[in-house]
């Protein structure tokens, strides 16, 4: 029994503002994208997940905060110049 084998065969139609359509490739660009952006949102048996929301790496690497942090400081220090010049 374990070296059986198991033929399945499922047919798929999609059926979208009234056309059908056997399969995505039948599709205009605009509904096929439209289908994936759609499949990509249902995961496990179905169930229906929205995004969390977080990005999964983050906007900016160390790195570049830190030199962020540099530039904000060195503005912050250039205006207390610019302001202990014009109060002599």
């Amino acid at each position: 029994m374990a070296n059986e084998q198991v033929k399945t065969s499922v047919k798929t139609r999609i059926r979208y503002n009234g056309r059908e359509f056997g399969n995505q490739n039948q599709m205009p660009e605009d509904v096929r994208r439209l289908c994936d952006d759609v499949m990509s949102v249902i995961e496990n048996n179905g169930e229906v997940t929205l995004p969390s929301g977080r990005p999964l790496e983050p906007l900016f690497t160390k790195r570049q905060r830190q030199l962020a942090r540099l530039i904000v400081w060195a503005l912050i220090f250039a205006g207390l110049l610019v302001v202990a010049k014009a109060i002599r």
